[in-house]
């Protein structure tokens, strides 16, 4: 994780700057400057440094967290509502389709009734109509033997009035023609009774078939009702017919809608689970982070006593160094009388002549102490330099932290105004599809879940790679782009994390080749004296 890389990064720059500080306190020791400013100096930025990296780690990641945990707990809001809203829709249809059901089979069963009705009502009137038929037949037949009866009655008028006549002519045939003409008007008579009352059984005949019409038509006025009824509850049938089938398909919607709800509450839980597994492991890095501070604090402590011990051997060095300078100042002074004398008596020696001679201790002594004197030119040079090194990778280091803070607070920055934006889409996505389709169940369904995927720290994985190259590689820190050496850290799994390697800085040969200097000028000092 970036986090626990940037803590390493500046705990090992902490080392550094306290053997940089030691090399500072050796060398103003060695010019004989007090070094209690120095230790409170570089105890305050130490304290410094230190809260500024854990208040920063730990607001990312309870910011982070924070995040997380609202935009999860928003979408289970929509969620658990939105599968309310589906239970409820479910019963409602379930409900119109019970009623739907029952309201189906009473008008088949009312159906079914009409149509056994309607089909009893067409043979009543089936069998009245061939009745009627007959009847009809009859009287036809009855009035055709009417007419002939009339036509009878015709003839036998025509014979009246033809035997008036020929009564005219022969009175002698009278009498039989009045018998004749009696039982002939008796014949009459009885056929106008007949004629008469076959005239009111057709007058009658007539009458029923006036009435046998009437019902006829009242008959085909009732079979077209019964027809437009059944149309209409064949278009009411229809009707319920859709609205069952837009039912059924609204119920698969909601099946599948529950369906996709359960896949989504599924996804979160598996999110929920990879987050609480992603924190599990950040509380575990924080303590692993607590355990490095706890072995700096250790390392900083004995280094502290190291410090006091090179002080005091710095001071009792520097007292042997006062006495030696005391027998060096009474040996100068006998050396002053001495060269004097020499040197007029070598004055002398010269007028008569042209060479001069030394004795051994000069010629040694002038050599070793010009030797001497170089080689302590010589650590004092190397000193400046190893702490004007120091300095400036000092300097690089706080350029770099300083470039790293601000580089994170704008990730940081950035990510949040990603995040709302994300929010603000996906709420304005949301509410235009509630507006597009009323009718349909609503469901949020995520994270992209992008799919959320958390791994490998938890958002920590999101964040920007540091350029850092690893196994035999370079990193470019700071802006003056200084070039270091880093161990290869191997793959980790999002549970296990390498706490034992940390990388090495570049210049730790440098610190070691300046204690190693330093040491060797106390021991050569101690020599010396």
């Amino acid at each position: 994780m970036e986090f626990s890389r940037s803590a390493d990064i500046s705990e090992s720059s902490e080392r550094e700057r306290g053997w940089v500080e030691l090399n500072q306190l050796t060398a103003r020791s060695a010019a004989g400057v007090s070094n209690f400013d120095v230790f409170r100096e570089a105890e305050c930025i130490k304290q410094e440094s230190r809260q500024f990296i854990n208040c920063d780690a730990g607001s990312a990641l309870e910011q982070s967290t924070e995040a997380e945990k609202e935009m999860y707990s928003g979408l289970a809001d929509k969620l658990r509502i939105e599968m309310e809203e589906a239970n409820v829709e479910r019963v409602f249809i379930d409900l119109a389709r019970a009623k739907a059901e029952r309201e189906y089979t009473e008008i088949k069963a009312q159906r079914e009734a009409e149509a056994a009705q309607f089909d009893r009502k067409i043979e009543t009137t089936s069998s009245k109509i061939r009745s009627l038929s007959k009847e009809l037949n009859a009287a036809k037949e009855l009035e055709a033997e009417l007419m002939a009866t009339y036509q009878d009655l015709n003839a036998l008028q025509n014979e009246m009035e033809f035997i008036k006549v020929m009564e005219r002519s022969s009175e002698n045939k009278r009498l039989s023609d009045k018998l004749e003409l009696a039982s002939s008007q008796a014949e009459l008579e009885a056929a106008r009774k007949e004629l008469l009352s076959l005239r009111e059984e057709g007058f009658k005949l007539m009458a029923e078939m006036d009435n046998i019409r009437g019902e006829s038509i009242e008959i085909a006025e009732e079979r077209e009702q019964l027809v437009k009824s059944g149309k209409k509850r064949e278009a009411d049938l229809r009707s319920v017919n859709s609205n069952l089938h837009k039912a059924i398909s609204k119920l698969e919607l909601a099946a599948s809608a529950e369906k996709r709800a359960g896949a989504v509450v599924a996804n979160l839980s598996t999110a929920l689970q990879q987050l609480q597994s992603d924190v599990a492991v950040a509380k575990r890095e924080a303590e692993l982070t607590n355990q490095e501070v706890s072995a700096i604090q250790e390392e900083t402590a004995q280094m502290y006593l190291t410090i006091k011990f090179y002080e005091e051997r710095l001071r009792d060095a520097a007292k042997e160094l006062e006495a030696g300078k005391e027998l060096e100042a009474v040996a100068l002074e006998q050396l002053q009388t001495l060269t004097d004398s020499t040197m007029r008596e070598r004055a002398i020696a010269a007028l008569f002549c042209s060479t001069i001679t030394l004795s051994r201790f000069e010629y040694y002594y002038l050599i070793n102490h010009a030797r001497s004197a170089q080689e302590v030119a010589d650590m004092k040079v190397a000193a400046a330099e190893a702490c004007t090194e120091a300095i400036q990778a000092r300097e690089k280091e706080m350029h770099f932290l300083m470039a790293e803070t601000t580089r994170r607070d704008d990730f940081m920055r950035r990510k949040n105004k990603k995040t709302e934006e994300r929010l603000t889409s996906s709420r304005e996505h949301d509410q235009e599809r509630e507006l597009a389709e009323p009718l349909k169940p609503k469901l949020a369904i995520a994270m992209p879940r992008r799919s959320i995927t958390l791994g490998r720290g938890g958002l920590a994985a999101m964040q920007p790679r540091r350029s850092i190259t690893l196994a035999g590689g370079v990193a470019v820190a700071g802006e003056s782009g200084t070039v270091r050496k880093v161990r290869r850290s191997s793959s980790l799994l999002p549970t296990t994390r390498s706490s034992t390697t940390r990388p090495q800085p570049a210049f730790a040969s440098r610190r070691k080749v300046v204690v190693h200097r330093l040491v060797n000028f106390l021991s050569w000092r101690v020599r010396k004296n």
